[in-house]
């Protein structure tokens, strides 16, 4: 009987030691496969922030283009009224339209306005 007893326990302790077997092989795969996932969303993430910054700086120049333009208009429309004599400006409006220039000159902007707005600095109307 104590034989048996023994091969019971040798059966049972060599079935545990096949069971942790499988238990840690089964983790690891899990484990190798979650690295993988977690890799590939890394990939993911990162393709999209390189994307994201692309279209960012995208958009950014096309604001600026756009506030370029924009500043442009007021500046020519601005320097023409009182090259014409229609308005005088004020203290507050020169403060404006130098504020104006500067940030056209920091945008790239053209010397066509600067000649305008020198003209009227010289004509000391600005």
């Amino acid at each position: 009987m104590d034989a048996f007893w023994q091969f019971l326990s040798a059966v049972i302790v060599a079935g545990m030691g096949v069971i942790t077997v499988v238990i840690q092989t089964r983790n690891k795969n899990k484990l190798d496969n979650q690295k993988t996932l977690l890799d590939t969303v890394n990939a993911n993430i990162a393709a999209m922030r390189k994307e994201s910054k692309d279209d960012d700086e995208k958009l950014s120049k096309k604001l600026d283009t756009h506030e370029l333009t924009s500043l442009k208009r007021f500046l020519v429309d601005e320097l023409a009224k009182i090259k014409n004599g229609v308005y005088i400006p004020t203290d507050n409006q020169k403060s404006l339209i130098h504020e104006a220039k500067k940030e056209y000159n920091d945008l790239g902007g053209d010397s066509y306005v600067d000649e305008m707005f020198d003209d009227l600095v010289e004509k000391g109307l600005l």
